[in-house]
């Protein structure tokens, strides 16, 4: 006829977290970051397009042989 109460819930505990903010300093710094890495890959590549354009130029001048024409325009000027 009488029956045992029920057992009391545990507690629950809640643990508050603090989002870190960001700062004016954070900011900035994250864009000179990316601006700085964005440059390096720029002159990166700008460089190996340069090393590969006088590449193929001096390649291209090595297969040439002797007896063809240059392909520059000779003017004859005369001072």
């Amino acid at each position: 006829m009488f029956q045992n109460p029920p057992a009391p819930a545990p507690p629950i505990i809640v643990r508050v977290i603090e989002t870190p903010t960001e700062t004016l300093s954070d900011v900035v710094l994250g864009a000179v970051g990316l601006s700085g890495l964005l440059t390096l890959v720029a002159v990166v590549l700008g460089l190996l397009l340069g090393a590969g354009f006088i590449a193929f130029r001096v390649r291209q001048k090595q297969r040439r042989s002797p007896d063809d024409p240059s392909d520059h325009q000779q003017l004859h000027l005369r001072i």
